[in-house]
């Protein structure tokens, strides 16, 4: 038997991915190995997403089992509004020549974001707990480095200190942390795992 807990913390959990992006609770081909949560995750979008969502969605499943197919731009746009107010921020940044960061808890989140932004032209350059503390640096000096207006997706859980992000002058919060003093601190503490500039300006995204 669940504790009631686990349960409570699993149903917020879902209901946080509906209302920043119901494409992270689709099955896909990572999936097709594990029947028991396949169909668990089938059951849970039958009964708890609109069908009016399911179908923007394109269904419980990817095709063919095929993320890119499921999780493709027109699908993206339609099914989740935070993913198109950063769209619209981020064109009007580049408009304006701003370096912008965005930052999410989730990887599984920047995955997605990452498919969305690549087919609208910007350039992007990516930081989570996979990429190795010796290529960090090396990786915040091509975004310093990059000309226009590059967008710096990163993970606010990627770990390490003094990673100086100073040259941006836009921060986007795309997912509230369960913790607030990780969304408080989050690049605007030097102290913190990233620091930019003082005068940066700071959009938090809210379901």
């Amino acid at each position: 038997t669940r504790c009631p807990g686990c349960i409570a913390f699993e149903s917020m959990n879902a209901a946080s991915k509906i209302a920043s992006i119901p494409a992270l609770l689709q099955i896909t081909a990572r999936d097709r190995d594990d029947p028991l949560l396949r169909a668990r995750k089938e059951r849970f979008l039958r009964e708890a997403i609109p069908a009016s969502l399911l179908e923007r969605l394109g269904g419980t499943r990817c095709d063919v089992g095929d993320e890119e197919a499921a999780t493709s731009l027109a699908r993206l746009r339609r099914s989740s509004g935070k993913l198109a107010v950063l769209e619209r921020l981020l064109q009007r940044f580049g408009k304006e020549d701003h370096k912008t960061l965005v930052f999410s808890p989730y990887t599984s989140t920047l995955d997605i974001i990452e498919r969305f932004l690549k087919p609208l032209g910007f350039r992007l350059f990516r930081l989570d707990g996979k990429v190795p503390i010796k290529q960090r640096e090396q990786l915040l000096q091509q975004f310093r480095d990059a000309e226009g207006a590059p967008v710096f997706l990163a993970s606010t859980k990627a770990g390490g200190t003094g990673l100086n992000l100073q040259v941006a002058s836009r921060v986007v919060t795309f997912d509230c942390d369960w913790n607030p003093s990780t969304d408080a601190q989050v690049a605007r503490s030097p102290s913190s795992s990233f620091s930019s500039s003082s005068f940066s300006f700071t959009h938090k995204l809210l379901p």
